[in-house]
């Protein structure tokens, strides 16, 4: 039988060993043979294409995969074709990320699971987490995280890292709580630190098990995504009665760089950035107009109105190196995915 300081140590030497393989990875090279049709348009321009009738997507990828479900069954669209992935254990399942190995992960009704060679499987159990675990996001090298919901939990879940290694919550600002976590290829992570007692919000970033405050100075923030190259975007504000919000881009070494306002726009929050830098994300005004801005080549566009056909949309996670992100039309609830229109020459 092993003691209880043993076992803690060879425990910790595994997560240390798991946790050391991803967090000095080389970051990624630029992906110069990707064609990125958003440089050579001055004025962007999308079309809105349907996605299967009763797919609900949750994420869409850099290389454009779209998780999600269907019909109670995890599901993952990409390139035209829709695979259904199944259930896990007979269970209702959602495919929440994947990467371009086309390992999928999820969560089930209580249990955090993995699609890998045409079967679920679970990941590793949190340690303390009675009541529900949910992966959220995996790079192209299996590090999984996600959140923690504990037994009679009154505040947010707590971020954990399920893979590899044994499953730990992770320690950081706030204790580590948030809904959502992004993670990128050299392991590096984001998330909006949160919780309920005194409206506290932190834009948080880490590696492994850590994590610290990206923009401690600033009274309200959140980090939404991280992309290879370590560039994180969010929104923040020191507004006290956050009647006013600003995008924020902040590249690993430099100073935040807080977005142009959108015309008659009084608050924005980027929702993700792609590897070639470009950012997505959402305005809204004190008339309760909403919509959709880009941000790119230090140009913000206004492009809730490029969208064809016309509709109210609402945007979704994610933004893929193509330029494409995902929306749901808040007049029939139906789902699309937005690429972009080469400009007519």
């Amino acid at each position: 039988m092993v003691s209880g300081v043993r076992f803690f140590a060879i425990v910790a030497a595994g997560l240390l060993a798991a946790c050391s393989a991803t967090s000095t990875m080389p970051r990624v090279r630029q992906r110069d043979t990707l064609r990125n049709v958003l440089i050579r348009q001055s004025t962007p321009q999308y079309e809105a294409v349907a996605l299967p009738s009763g797919f609900a997507p949750n994420a869409i990828m850099q290389d454009g995969a779209i998780p999600g479900a269907i019909h109670g069954n995890a599901a993952l669209y990409h390139d035209g074709e829709l695979a259904v992935l199944g259930k896990y254990n007979g269970e209702p399942t959602q495919a929440m990320s994947a990467n371009e190995s086309g390992q999928v992960v999820g969560y089930a009704s209580r249990r955090a699971v993995e699609y890998r060679n045409g079967v679920f499987s679970a990941l590793p159990r949190v340690p303390n987490c009675q009541e529900k675990e949910e992966a959220l996001s995996i790079n192209d090298s299996g590090d999984v995280y996600g959140v923690c919901w504990k037994s009679g939990e009154s505040d947010a879940p707590q971020i954990a890292r399920f893979a590899p290694g044994s499953a730990s919550l992770i320690s950081g600002p706030l204790n580590g709580r948030g809904y959502s976590v992004d993670v990128n290829s050299s392991g590096e992570f984001a998330f909006t630190a949160t919780i309920f007692a005194g409206y506290k919000s932190y834009a948080a970033f880490g590696t492994c098990l850590t994590s610290k405050a990206l923009l401690p100075n600033y009274q309200y923030s959140g980090a939404t995504s991280i992309n290879d190259y370590g560039t994180i975007v969010g929104f923040l504000t020191n507004n006290s009665t956050f009647t006013q919000t600003n995008a924020f881009v902040h590249r690993s070494g430099e100073p935040v760089i807080v977005l142009p306002m959108v015309p008659t726009s009084t608050s924005m929050a980027a929702s993700a950035i792609n590897s070639y830098g470009t950012i997505v994300g959402t305005w809204s005004n004190a008339s309760a107009a909403n919509g959709i801005f880009l941000y790119k080549s230090g140009v913000v566009y206004d492009v809730t109105k490029s969208i064809k056909p016309a509709d109210s949309y609402e945007l979704l996670p994610g933004l893929a190196d193509s330029g494409s992100f995902i929306v749901i039309s808040t007049t029939n609830f139906r789902y699309a995915l937005v690429r972009p229109v080469m400009a007519n020459n």
